[in-house]
């Protein structure tokens, strides 16, 4: 019987120190976490980082249409409720639109890094601050995906459980403040129009988005 020798499990435990030390660096200090990141490895696609930003947005707008069928006094749609119809669903939505999301949304980043004064941001780099930092939020939420479908039954004692699962919000909005930090500390865009384009602006979008999530949620609950 072979066992691992101890160069082996020096290197695996170096790497698992990076590791946890990379994720506290991204949600804490993400000027750290981009420098390293972008320095080391530029070059590299996060395939399931991607995946991760497009399987929560298939989860996003199967919520915001569940939501708007109860407002309006409709029931909870039967196929929406079973785990073997949707996780094919989330899967094969994850790949199409994450990589849409890779190329629009790290297409937006930049844009906004030219609005802040940055000529001509590399492109990769924009997008790879762009996904790192909203895997604050979507790596989170499809773990919490998997929880739940270990949980409940099906889709619907989820919803009636903790519809929007709120506790995930501050999670996406914190996503937002990484973005904005790795825009400000890895790219030399200026200061306050960074602080528009890249907080206030995307803080006051989303909370509006979200505000209006909770009132169609609670009429769901009052109908």
């Amino acid at each position: 019987m072979s066992t691992a020798s101890p160069d082996m499990l020096d290197r695996f435990r170096a790497s698992r120190d990076k590791l946890g030390y990379s994720i506290v660096d991204l949600a804490i200090r993400p000027e750290r976490f981009f420098r390293e990141l972008l320095q080391t490895n530029p070059y590299h696609l996060p395939f399931f980082l991607i995946w991760f930003v497009g399987i929560t947005g298939a989860v996003e707008r199967l919520d915001t249409r569940i939501a708007m069928m109860q407002a309006f006094g409709n029931a909870f749609p039967e196929k929406a409720a079973q785990w073997t119809a949707l996780w094919p669903g989330f899967l094969v939505a994850g790949l199409i639109g994450g990589a849409i999301a890779w190329l629009i949304w790290g297409w937006w980043f930049r844009t906004r890094l030219r609005f802040c004064g940055v000529v001509d941001p590399d492109k990769r780099e924009a997008r790879l601050v762009w996904i790192y930092a909203r895997s604050v939020y979507t790596v989170p939420s499809v773990g919490w995906l998997i929880a739940v479908t270990a949980i409940h039954d099906d889709y619907q004692a989820v919803w009636n459980a903790a519809p929007w699962s709120f506790t995930l919000v501050g999670l996406y909005f914190w996503s937002v403040w990484v973005g904005y930090r790795g825009a400000t500390s890895w790219f030399p865009a200026k200061k306050t129009p960074a602080l528009w384009w890249f907080l206030i602006l995307p803080w006051a979008f989303f909370g509006l988005l979200f505000g209006a999530a909770i009132i169609l949620s609670l009429v769901g609950i009052w109908l």
